[in-house]
């Protein structure tokens, strides 16, 4: 044998025999799948503190209502202020990463999985769209965030890249996701990982994206079809929600019409056009269904990271029927869901910190254990 190929030899067994022990994954995890198939949001459950780590209001009790119920996860966003900061060495908060390590497992011993979503403001998120130097700088700043928390288990952590992008250009959003996917990687290689399409992650938005040659990726949209429905009465977004109430679900001209004279003039002419789109089971299963197949098709795992109704403003009943046609459509495509929310205007419970209990009606909607 001449040394030239004995040298090749060398160089390839080692590299057969790695491939032997540890087959290429095909998917997530099937227990960390099983595992997302049914869980909630825990939003605004960090929030600021003046002269120390982010407070965390989420306790044993939450977590032990939560699991109670049935439901296998938790999701969470992280503001990437509470996070940060840029004097220390590796640009992270120390206490902060102190403190999300704490949370993490106590969410763990409970035997919930958690998922961990970065969000940025609005400003941060659009200058993605025009400014690469940035995009650098969330690519950089996600790799040090994995490699602090990489210590957790692959199970017991998932990584959402990056929560509603905002950025309408699909092409700048698919660059962005394979990016941070390669950066991650390199610190974290068995953590399944979350991407999402452009705009705000809706249905439609999640077609955009080509799929990613990694395979321990989760798909993740959003579903609050129609806005005007599940937000009527929010203080937030747009102005015409704060003066929409009482719409009915499902949606008709004959159902809208009660409630048109107790509306603002301004809000009249959005309440008969709810009415007119007829808005019921079939309409909402379209882009479910759409989405469903599309992940089929490429062999995804799908995941609807968000869906609720605001509360504060319709009739419980129509609050429950959607909630029910939407958890019933996501889990009949094969979806996997997390409730839009724990224990805000969009919650499954209400209560202060401590003593939380379970709204009776959204539970059942949800097809949890009472």
């Amino acid at each position: 044998m001449g040394r030239a190929v004995l040298i090749s030899l060398l160089l390839v067994l080692p590299l057969l025999g790695c491939g032997s022990r540890e087959a290429a994954p095909t998917g997530p995890d099937p227990q960390r799948v099983e595992r997302l198939a049914r869980g909630v949001n825990l939003a605004h459950a960090f929030t600021a503190s003046s002269d120390g780590p982010p407070v965390w209001n989420v306790g044993a009790q939450d977590y032990a209502l939560i699991r109670g119920l049935g439901l296998r996860h938790v999701r969470t966003l992280i503001e990437l202020g509470l996070i940060i900061d840029p004097g220390s060495e590796d640009g992270l908060n120390a206490a902060a990463v102190i403190e999300l390590h704490r949370v993490i497992k106590e969410a763990n011993r409970a035997g919930l999985m958690f998922v961990l979503a970065l969000q940025l403001d609005d400003a941060s998120k659009q200058r993605l769209a025009v400014d690469s130097t940035a995009r650098q700088r969330l690519v950089t700043l996600w790799q040090v965030l994995a490699k602090a928390l990489a210590a957790i288990p692959p199970d017991d952590l998932l990584f959402e890249l990056l929560n509603e992008p905002t950025v309408e250009d699909a092409i700048i959003v698919q660059s962005l996701m394979a990016q941070l996917v390669a950066a991650v990687r390199e610190v974290a290689p068995r953590h399944t990982l979350v991407v999402t399409g452009p705009h705000f992650s809706d249905a439609q938005n999640l077609l955009q994206l080509q799929p990613l040659a990694d395979p321990n990726l989760v798909y993740s949209f959003h579903f609050y079809e129609p806005h005007n429905f599940t937000h009527q009465g929010a203080n937030w977004g747009w102005s015409m929600w704060r003066q929409l109430h009482n719409l009915p679900y499902p949606s008709s001209p004959e159902a809208v019409a009660p409630v048109l004279d107790t509306l603002t003039a301004d809000a009249r002419p959005h309440a008969e056009w709810y009415g007119q789109e007829r808005w019921n089971r079939d309409r909402l299963a379209a882009p479910i269904m759409q989405v469903a197949e599309w992940g089929r098709r490429h062999k995804l795992q799908i995941w609807c990271s968000e869906f609720g109704v605001y509360r504060y403003y319709v009739n419980e009943r129509y609050r429950s029927a959607w909630l029910r046609d939407v958890r019933e459509l996501l889990e009949s495509g094969g979806i996997a869901w997390t409730h839009w929310d724990y224990a805000n205007g969009f919650g499954l419970a209400s209560g202060e910190p401590g003593e939380r209990k379970a709204d009776v009606a959204t539970v059942q909607a949800l097809g949890l254990m009472p």
